[in-house]
């Protein structure tokens, strides 16, 4: 998409050249991944790739960049929206960046979050504004059959693995299969000590999330 974004620009005739997907979804499914793989090819794609985090107290500072990337192909990635449309004047500013005064032609731009539901909606819920809204969900039955079916599950096992897992996210799936092959275990033993686990981290410790700074979940 970003490839066939940047070498489409002469069909941008009538608008700003940008664009703009946004990633969703329980974390450990593959948002960062993607990203990942954005930052490994960015050489080779010709791009220039600029983060933005919650440590960049103003997006006006973006624009001292403005000139010298000029005709470069500009990559930018908020991680974790909510942390940059906390409050009023953050959220204004995001979308003067998105698609106002301060966005920029020739830019791409993709936005995570793994908490949907505290972005405000006028945020996404505009034509042009994002694209692409992709969600990246924890795996259904079926998916998670196939994962651990491709594994070497079967039978029984993977019966109960597939249950057993239910709710997880991919990494959980992941770290499953290779801790239960390291432990010399079933992946199922594995599970039914790491719901024991998780039921001891839910009691014991404070839901937060821990990003650039911590913040109450």
């Amino acid at each position: 998409e970003i490839q066939t974004f940047f070498s489409d620009k002469d069909k941008y005739k009538k608008t700003r050249h940008k664009s703009a997907s946004i990633l969703f979804g329980p974390p450990g499914n593959g948002k960062t991944r993607i990203i990942s793989k954005i930052l490994e090819n960015a050489e080779k794609d010709n791009l220039i790739c600029l983060f933005i985090t919650s440590d960049l107290y103003t997006l006006s500072i973006v624009e001292n960049f403005k000139k010298v990337l000029q005709g470069k192909n500009v990559v930018f990635i908020f991680e974790e929206l909510t942390e940059r449309a906390g409050d009023r004047y953050s959220a204004e500013e995001l979308l003067s960046f998105l698609d106002g005064e301060m966005s920029w032609s020739n830019a791409y731009i993709i936005g995570t979050t793994n908490y949907p539901e505290r972005l405000p909606e006028n945020v996404v819920d505009r034509p042009g504004r994002f694209n692409h809204i992709i969600k990246f969900d924890n795996p259904n039955k079926s998916e998670r059959e196939a994962f651990l079916m491709a594994k070497g599950l079967k039978d029984v096992e993977l019966d109960e693995a597939v249950e057993l897992s239910d709710g997880l996210s991919l990494d959980y799936l992941v770290q499953a299969t290779v801790h239960a092959e390291i432990k010399g275990m079933s992946v199922s033993q594995y599970l039914k000590e790491f719901k024991k686990t998780r039921d001891l981290i839910k009691q014991n410790f404070k839901p937060m999330k821990l990003g650039i700074g911590l913040t109450d979940d």
